[in-house]
């Protein structure tokens, strides 16, 4: 998509500072965490939650086989994502809904060997003890994605506090390693109130829409006018990659954080200009 020309534009997401990271160290079928356990206690409260393993290996045809189990506090396998790992089924195991309670993460070893490197990642739930970075990740932490973080109409001194840090550590096929990709890209405004004609989305009378969810759309509209102006009317042939760089190098400083090319892991290069970019 993005190497055909095309801009994809996402949420970086909400509260999502739920992240594990580890080397497998097996003992028998399990992997042995930190504290000496072959589990690792969690907690879900609220509403059900899902939990996403993934682990570096070939993205095809992967060499390594890990499984994802859940179980409850009497020790009873609960939940599983048993995948098997092949040509066609990437080192990526997932488990949705569990709803809300305690329980204890395994990673089982199906064929795999000590000494690969795995993240958990939990988008709604803190059930990890997290330094509240590398909270990003999925399609928002892919290259030339545009990943948006939020700040509020009310206060556009700072970011949300819900607005997702970065940056996230992705597994590249390509290079067979961890990487390290510097998203959010940028922040636009959140807590609007959204219509559609004349319809008013939210009955109960409060249309206010908050999140990054809200957030994308604005750097959409800048996107659809940054191309309807330079190439539709002044035909100058921009690229969805002459838009990024337009786009974070005439962003503007917002909080505490750093603007026009210098990347930072709450607002990303910083706030959307449009009359700049």
């Amino acid at each position: 998509f993005i190497n055909n020309g095309n801009v994809y534009i996402t949420a970086a997401g909400n509260y999502r500072n739920r992240s594990l990271t580890g080397t497998t160290s097996f003992s028998n079928l399990y992997h042995i965490f930190p504290s000496g356990l072959d589990y690792y206690p969690i907690t879900i409260s609220g509403n059900s939650d899902r939990i996403i393993l993934q682990w570096a290996t070939s993205w095809s045809n992967p060499t390594e086989d890990l499984d994802l189990e859940i179980y409850n506090l009497s020790n009873q396998l609960v939940y599983e994502s048993i995948n098997t790992q092949s040509f066609t089924v990437p080192p990526y195991e997932y488990i949705n809904p569990i709803p809300p309670g305690s329980y204890k993460l395994k990673i089982k070893r199906i064929n795999a060997s000590d000494g690969v490197n795995f993240k958990v990642v939990s988008p709604y739930t803190d059930f990890v003890s997290s330094s509240m970075t590398n909270q990003i990740f999925g399609i928002a932490g892919y290259p030339n994605v545009i990943s948006v973080a939020a700040y509020q109409a009310d206060d556009q001194s700072t970011t949300s506090e819900y607005s997702s840090v970065g940056p996230a550590i992705m597994y590249s096929a390509a290079l067979q390693q961890w990487t390290t990709q510097q998203v959010p890209t940028i922040t636009a405004t959140s807590g609007v109130e959204t219509w559609v004609g004349f319809t008013n989305l939210w009955p109960d009378g409060n249309p206010v829409f908050s999140g990054t969810s809200a957030s994308a759309p604005h750097i959409a509209g800048l996107a659809a006018l940054y191309f309807h102006k330079l190439n539709g009317i002044e035909n100058l042939n921009k690229s969805n990659m002459d838009f990024i760089n337009d786009l974070t190098q005439s962003a503007t400083t917002i909080g505490s954080g750093t603007a026009g090319g210098t990347w930072n892991d709450k607002s990303g290069f910083g706030k959307a200009d449009i009359l700049a970019a």
